[in-house]
Parts: C-alpha cells; structure tokens; sequence
C-alpha cells in the first residue's frame, strides 16, 4: 500500500517530497523493499526528499545529507555528508563505507557538546536525509 501512495505523490512530480517515517511500522523485510523502491525512484526522477525517521542504518542508507536533531528543544545538532557512492544496493549496508560512517554518526550522537545549552540530557529523536537532485 505505502508503494502504491508513494507512486500516487509522484505522478504530480512533485520538486521536493517530504516523508515523516513513512517506513517505522513496516517490518525488517519490506522496510528494505521500501528503501529500495525509494532509491530507485530517486534515480529515475531526482526528486529532493527530506525523509525524517528514528533509524540511523535508513538515514545513511538513504541520504546524500545527514541532519541530526536533539530532543528538546529540537535543534539542528548536526549536518554532515553521507559521502557514499550511487547507486546504492543492500550490499552497502555491511560495506566498511557504510559501516564507518555509522560509527562517525554514533560518535557524534553520544556527544556531550551536541547538548543544546537548555537540555540536560541529549536523545536523539530523528535523523533527517536529504536525497538531493543532481542539477
């Protein structure tokens, strides 16, 4: 059904596509087919997405750009390039590329400096990807 409402947003070719979790409830198995079907059309229509979802393996998987944003207040905490080659396939979720990035990312969610001067405490709650168009 969530292809079927994707294809239905894409006949308008829309410029930019916002996507709020649209996978979160979605099991392990058709959360990748999603992922996939996602990058596919990416490379057919280079359409900017801004997709938000709460799994850091789907934000790298999926973005040119990683945005990171603390709990609260909701802040920008961090924005750095996934730097990974298109296009993408489900082997590159076990690469040492992917895998280092990931470890990057970790790092930077555990630490302290990224606590915005209000919280106490620092969760991340959402990492935003860009999938951005090629002009």
């Amino acid at each position: 059904m969530r292809g079927v409402n994707l294809a239905r947003v894409l006949v308008n070719r829309p410029h930019v596509l916002l996507m709020d979790k649209p996978f979160s409830a979605l099991d392990a198995q058709t959360r990748l087919q999603m992922q996939e079907l996602l990058l596919e059309l990416w490379q057919e229509f280079r359409i900017t997405a801004v997709f938000v979802t709460h799994d850091l393996d789907e934000a790298i998987f999926l973005s040119d750009r990683l945005v990171i944003v603390s709990r609260r207040p909701g802040e920008l905490t961090v924005e750095m390039p996934a730097g990974l080659e298109r296009p993408r396939t489900a082997g590159l979720l076990t690469s040492p590329a992917f895998m280092s990035l990931k470890r990057e990312c970790m790092e930077r969610l555990r630490d302290p400096g990224l606590l915005p001067a209000s919280s106490t405490q620092y969760f991340p709650v959402s990492a935003t990807c860009q999938l951005q168009a090629v002009t």
